[in-house]
């Protein structure tokens, strides 16, 4: 098992830092001001590339196998195994702790209706909730097709991401390395080129950001050959590069739909992301301190919790509009302690059981493709 590269779990906090503050639900009067110049969405972008940068790395041995059937069929298998016993089993929890919110809370603004909800989370179970959201907003229908606020809305992107952990493989097995790199690259040049306002479809469908990981992940040797790697690792300072990328990540979505005519924010936002993955998987990225490592971590489960606990925090704490700045105060201490506490809990008592349940069938699968006779 390959060592967890530690300015990559750096990445993974930030990513999920800027996901919960983006989806903080009680605004206080500075956030108007606040949003003029920072706007955290771009965190999901950033998340995107560590997971294709990561992915595609996992999948050398399928790679390496793609001339011989018998030797890719299984390792393909086991891929997959590995990525439902570790993604779904928490997923599927939290689709269904806020539809039993729903059915026992009753008629609340917080709470879509439970069949409205039941909507959202079968289109997140059939990993289509990108297509689906940006058909309810598209077509005027958010609050009626689908939910308003929300709750189980941050399944787009992990349906966006299922969706390339079942592609993704496929075309490591059917492309030769040149044309699979050829591939990737005009996707990114196109993409670059497309208009993407928020919330349509285009912006909802966006492998760019996951594209960027896998094009660092191809070119990884390549780039470790010419030793660059090595020398941004040892510049004094070097995370300050990272820091200041992070920042740039925070404003470029105030920007609107195009950072210039012709390109696409989405597009600069998915560079940036990759600068930072590549940083980190040169060693010249941030070192992490306990906290960062333990949101790394946790990182997923803190993106399943998040939303529908901020709204039953919500519901409890602050029944009426223009709460105090202690009653804010009051809110955001017992959210995010919730929300910390839930996310805990999910990674140890499902998330990381599961995981490694799925990775002995994985090996039982790869042991058993070597061991028949050729």
């Amino acid at each position: 098992m390959e060592q967890k590269n530690n300015q990559i779990e750096t990445l993974r906090a930030a990513a999920i830092g800027f996901v919960l503050l983006s989806h903080f639900p009680v605004a206080g009067p500075w956030f108007a001001e606040a949003s003029r110049y920072v706007e955290l969405w771009s965190g999901v972008d950033l998340f995107f590339v560590i997971s294709g940068f990561l992915i595609t790395a996992s999948l050398t041995r399928l790679r390496a196998a793609r001339a011989d059937r018998a030797l890719w069929l299984p390792e393909l298998k086991a891929f997959w195994i590995r990525r439902a016993f570790r993604l779904l089993p928490a997923a599927w929890l939290w689709l269904l702790i806020p539809l039993l919110l729903s059915l026992g809370l009753g008629d609340q603004p917080l709470f879509a209706p439970f069949g409205t909800l039941l909507n959202d989370a079968l289109a997140a179970a059939l990993q289509v909730a990108n297509l689906y959201w940006a058909h309810c907003i598209g077509s005027g229908q958010w609050g009626q097709l689908c939910s308003q606020p929300p709750i189980v809305g941050p399944y787009w992107s992990l349906s966006l991401e299922e969706q390339f952990y079942l592609l993704l493989p496929l075309l490591m097995i059917l492309l030769p390395a040149r044309r699979l790199l050829a591939l990737v690259v005009l996707v990114i040049v196109a993409h670059a080129l497309w208009d993407r306002p928020v919330f349509s479809l285009a912006w909802s469908v966006r492998p760019d950001s996951l594209l960027w990981g896998v094009l660092l992940a191809l070119l990884g040797q390549r780039i470790a050959r010419s030793g660059l790697p090595a020398r941004l690792a040892a510049v004094p300072g070097r995370s300050m590069l990272s820091i200041l990328l992070l920042a740039v990540l925070a404003w470029l979505p105030v920007n609107g739909a195009e950072f210039l005519a012709g390109v696409s924010t989405v597009a600069v936002i998915a560079l940036v992301s990759a600068l930072l993955v590549w940083l980190a998987a040169c060693g010249a990225g941030i070192e992490p301190g306990a906290f960062l490592l333990w949101m790394g971590s946790r990182s997923y489960a803190l993106y399943l919790v998040h939303y529908p606990l901020y709204a039953l925090a919500q519901l409890l704490l602050l029944p009426a509009a223009g709460s105090s700045g202690s009653e804010l105060a009051l809110y955001a201490f017992c959210a995010l302690g919730m929300i910390g506490l839930a996310a805990e809990a999910t990674y140890r008592l499902v998330e990381m059981p599961l995981r490694n349940y799925g990775r002995g069938l994985s090996m039982q699968v790869s042991r058993r493709s070597a061991a028949q006779p050729v």
